[in-house]
């Protein structure tokens, strides 16, 4: 459970704004992360590097406190998202940060939006299987000219070599990059994550979909590419009685605070 250092500051009219970085489709900030924190928060900004998604957030999961706009933590300037709302108290993200690259410089931009005082909590994926056996199958020469390099698609902690997804290296370079920044680290944690499915199909199926894995694909070799996928993946995944499969994810916890200067 993350404990926050202290209770949100306010802003000179009384009111505490969070920011939710990666908002996605809203439903997440409007069905679980708001419902958890509408004692403390006045108003969420959800951003979204997709207008596209914003836009869909905005129609779908509209909420008379949280507000909808576009933001690049990593490439836009956070000065237009300040000049719009002022500095936030706490700052979410959920899956986002395993999308960026420079993650130094989104830290930075993490550091300008947060008032002093203020905090931020940061869930990312370090590994997947799934991942893993797309990054696997991208390698293949027969497969490579057909689908999507899942090392553009996820450049930050998700598909680097296996020594810097080591606990240790990995935790150095994130509080380095939080300290850089001008944070400090409160907690860091990485833990590991067992989905379980009745069969490897009920995970790999929508998680291809999801991803648009089969876009470049010939429609006459898809099944053969499903396969692979699958074959890839079971090298991968434990298998309990009954037939169930365990599919693994390594997540990181990071909490930061923005100290005071008193």
């Amino acid at each position: 459970m993350v404990r926050f250092v202290e209770p949100s500051t306010a802003t000179s009219s009384g009111e505490r704004q969070y920011l939710d970085v990666g908002c996605g489709p809203g439903n997440f900030t409007k069905e679980v992360l708001l419902p958890r924190i509408r004692k403390t928060c006045s108003r969420i900004v959800a951003v979204d590097r997709c207008p596209q998604t914003v836009n869909y957030a905005m129609k779908n999961f509209a909420h008379r406190r949280i507000v909808h706009d576009v933001l690049d933590v990593e490439h836009n300037d956070s000065g237009v998202i300040l000049q719009k709302y002022g500095a936030f108290d706490r700052l979410y993200s959920f899956l986002t940060f395993h999308y960026v690259a420079d993650v130094a410089r989104a830290y930075a931009n993490v550091a300008k939006l947060l008032r002093e005082g203020g905090e931020c909590l940061v869930f990312s994926i370090v590994s997947a299987d799934a991942i893993d056996a797309w990054d696997e199958s991208y390698q293949m020469h027969e497969w490579k000219p057909l689908i999507i390099n899942p090392r553009e698609l996820f450049p930050g902690t998700l598909c680097v070599d296996e020594a810097t997804r080591l606990p240790g290296i990995l935790e150095a370079e994130t509080r380095d990059s939080i300290s850089a920044a001008g944070l400090r680290c409160v907690a860091y944690q990485q833990y590991e994550s067992q989905w379980v499915f009745g069969r490897l199909e009920d995970y790999l199926d929508p998680f291809m979909a999801a991803f648009k894995a089969y876009d470049g694909v010939p429609p006459e070799r898809r099944v053969a590419f499903r396969n692979l996928w699958l074959d890839l993946l079971r090298e991968r995944t434990s298998s309990v009685s009954g037939g169930q499969c365990h599919v693994t994810y390594i997540f990181n916890v990071v909490h930061a605070h923005k100290p005071r200067n008193d």
